[in-house]
């Protein structure tokens, strides 16, 4: 076991760090237009704008688009039934910024937002009636002086793996999770990744305003027999 985590350590690694490099923030936008689910629409402007095969796959209550490597660019759902509408997440511009939408039964936007892959939400989430009127406006960066960019950028340069599934992930559960929290008093963030080669689980608090560190723990690793 403890060889199989040295190996998937290296391959973690290496992922790690190419895949930090491609993290930018200002590539994913929205804004409070409205919008229909439309699935032939959908595919066909990924298609279009793809150099490599993508697959689709339709279903009554999925509808999925991979590329070539097995990678979810489009995962919607939703409940069996025509009560609801599908729910899921849009990452064909970034494997790890991507855009949440839910829709109505009647195929109207319900929410959109963009949200990160490691756990938090960003920028303005819309929210609009079945009709299709907004019907309110919530900034997630409002509070976070010390943004996305910095943290990813702290993670970078304290060598916190950024890394989206992968090898070591069929094997082992841990993997880098990043939160917002807010209290009455103070906005912070919560960095919490796998230090592999202590292996230790690590948390970190950071203050949202000016980046600070308020608090940093360790525990072992829980691997079982």
């Amino acid at each position: 076991m403890k060889n199989l985590i040295r190996i998937a350590t290296i391959l973690i690694l290496f992922q790690g760090c190419y895949v930090q490099k491609s993290i930018k923030t200002g590539k994913i936008k929205i804004n409070n237009s409205f919008e229909k689910f439309d699935g032939d629409k959908i595919y066909s402007e990924i298609k279009k704008n793809s150099s490599d095969t993508i697959y689709l796959h339709y279903r009554p209550d999925s509808f999925t688009i991979i590329d070539k490597d097995g990678n979810r660019l489009i995962d919607y759902h939703k409940f069996l039934g025509d009560k609801f509408g599908y729910f899921g997440y849009d990452y064909s511009k970034d494997p790890l910024i991507g855009i949440f939408r839910e829709f109505y039964s009647n195929k109207n936007i319900e929410t959109k937002g963009i949200y990160c892959w490691f756990g938090f939400k960003m920028g303005k989430w819309y929210t609009f009636s079945q009709e299709g009127n907004l019907l309110s406006v919530e900034d997630f960066d409002d509070g976070y002086n010390f943004n996305a960019d910095k943290v990813f950028l702290y993670c970078k340069k304290n060598n916190i793996p950024l890394e989206k599934g992968g090898y070591f992930k069929t094997f082992y559960p841990y993997k880098t999770k990043i939160r917002k929290f807010k209290s009455d008093t103070k906005n912070y963030w919560i960095i919490d990744y796998p230090d592999y080669e202590k292996q230790m689980d690590i948390k970190i608090q950071i203050d949202a305003l000016d980046g600070k560190i308020l608090k940093r723990s360790e525990k072992p690793f829980y691997i079982g027999e």
